[in-house]
């Protein structure tokens, strides 16, 4: 008898966007046992973009965590979410980042609008806090 097949991690993700958010957290979460460690994190942050906070949260977790730098423009992104939680956590993502996450967040302070500048300001400046 053979296995059965396992999803892909894009089907996987695509389901994220649907109501079933959270059935998909939990697919993405058994989806880490069955592929490589580079597939997971892609598929993690796919989920970046998931209409539910809590996902969205977890997904910002699981990038952070392992230091996957391709998620960087997209926790960029995030620290714009209009749920405070999100935002809050993408924040603490990018400190947790380190000095990778300097370069990113200097051209998105230079590219932001005027009224957006400052709390990537702030951001960068708890950076160098942190690192003296």
């Amino acid at each position: 008898m053979r296995a059965p097949a396992i999803p892909s991690s894009r089907r996987c993700c695509a389901r994220s966007s649907t109501t079933r958010s959270r059935a998909a957290l939990h697919a993405h979460r058994l989806l880490r046992a069955c592929v490589e460690r580079a597939e997971y994190l892609e598929a993690s942050r796919a989920l970046l973009v998931d209409p539910l906070a809590d996902v969205r949260r977890s997904a910002i977790r699981i990038v952070s965590f392992a230091r996957h730098e391709p998620a960087l423009p997209q926790l960029i992104e995030l620290l714009r979410d209009r749920k405070p939680t999100v935002a809050r956590e993408a924040a603490d993502a990018l400190l947790r980042y380190g000095e990778a996450a300097r370069g990113p967040l200097e051209r998105a302070r230079r590219r932001a609008r005027p009224d957006e500048r400052a709390p990537l300001a702030e951001l960068i400046a708890r950076l160098d806090d942190a690192n003296a």
